[in-house]
């Protein structure tokens, strides 16, 4: 996949893993913001028409538009790098409020079964800290993504596009 590519798929799973819940919290704005500010993953992205789009297409869409970013992640050949820089990224934002929520570890299982080189064993290796956010989460098997996403107050996502 073309980097471009990939980091505007980053940003959508990122801002469906802050949407999935109902609730887009400060803290994982704040992390989202450190990520644009400091980290290559969304380095020469234009954040600012990523973020429009995105929250456009949940707003009219709910949580369609993350069973879209599903289905175009499970259509889309991710090289090993790209997989482990996914699953870094959505769990900086689930573990950004400290509070995990059974719909945020539902994305997270959806996200994993469609990858193809993130194994357990290497879960174990890569991410330790975050074992039980990844590995076990059968229990959400059969669970639907949350209805009524296009209600989330997005008032505070706004501030993404501000460079404070």
């Amino acid at each position: 996949m073309k980097n471009i590519e990939f980091k505007q798929l980053l940003f959508r799973g990122a801002f469906s893993v802050m949407a999935c819940d109902g609730e887009v919290h400060e803290t994982e704005i704040a992390e989202m913001k450190e990520m644009l500010s400091n980290s290559p993953y969304f380095e020469g992205l234009d954040h600012v028409t990523e973020l429009k789009a995105a929250f456009d297409d949940v707003k009219t869409n709910g949580s369609k538009s993350i069973e879209r970013f599903l289905n175009l992640l499970g259509d889309t050949d991710l090289n090993e790098r790209q997989e482990f820089q996914l699953i870094e990224v959505l769990c900086r934002i689930v573990m950004a409020d400290s509070k995990v929520d059974d719909s945020e570890l539902h994305f997270l299982h959806n996200v994993k079964t469609k990858l193809k080189k993130f194994t357990d064993e290497k879960i174990i290796i890569n991410f330790p800290r975050h074992v039980d956010l990844l590995i076990d989460i059968g229990h959400l098997e059969g669970q639907s993504l949350r209805e009524g996403l296009e209600n989330i107050d997005f008032g505070e996502l706004s501030n993404l596009t501000m460079g404070d």
